[in-house]
C-alpha cells in the first residue's frame, strides 16, 4: 500500500525470509519474486510457495510460506536478473539455475558457492544480479 502512495503506476518484488538459526524454521512471504531453492544431499528443488502479486500491483498481502532445513541444508535466494534471459522462457532460466546451483551450491566455502553460481549464471547483465545462499549450521 506504501509503494502504491509514494509511487503510484510503479511496482516491485519482493521476498522476506525469517530463517530461525536452532530450529531450521524458515518462514518467507514472497511478492511477485523468484521462490527459494532448498539445497540438500546435493538436490535443488524450487520450495513450493504460491507466488503472490508484486508489491504495488493490488492491495492483497502476499503469501506466507513455510520450510524446515535439517542442519547442512542451504536455501538460495536470488532475484531474477541471475537466471532470466531475453530469448528463454522464465521456465527455461530456472531450469538452468537448478542445474547450476546441483553443481556449486554445496561447496564447502559457501562464498566460493556463491561466486560459482554468479559466475556461471551471469553473462551479460541486462538486470540486478543478487544471490543470497544461508546454511543451518550442523553445530549450534
Amino acid at each position: 500500500e506504501l509503494l502504491r502512495q509514494l509511487r503510484p503506476g510503479e511496482m516491485a518484488t519482493a521476498i522476506k525470509a525469517d530463517f530461525n538459526l536452532v530450529s531450521g524454521r524458515v518462514r518467507f512471504a514472497v511478492a511477485g519474486h523468484p521462490p527459494p531453492i532448498h539445497i540438500s544431499d546435493g538436490r535443488a528443488v524450487l520450495v513450493p510457495v504460491r507466488p503472490g502479486p508484486p508489491l504495488g500491483t493490488l492491495r492483497q498481502p502476499p503469501h506466507v510460506a513455510e520450510i524446515v532445513l535439517n542442519p547442512g541444508d542451504r536455501l538460495l535466494l536470488c532475484t531474477d536478473g541471475v537466471f532470466e534471459r531475453r530469448n528463454e522462457p522464465i521456465t527455461a532460466g530456472l531450469a538452468r539455475l537448478l542445474s547450476t546451483v546441483e553443481r556449486h551450491a554445496m561447496t564447502p566455502d559457501i562464498e566460493l558457492a556463491v561466486r560459482a553460481v554468479l559466475d556461471d549464471m551471469v553473462e551479460d547483465l541486462h538486470d540486478d544480479a543478487c544471490l543470497l545462499l544461508i546454511e543451518r549450521p550442523h553445530r549450534q
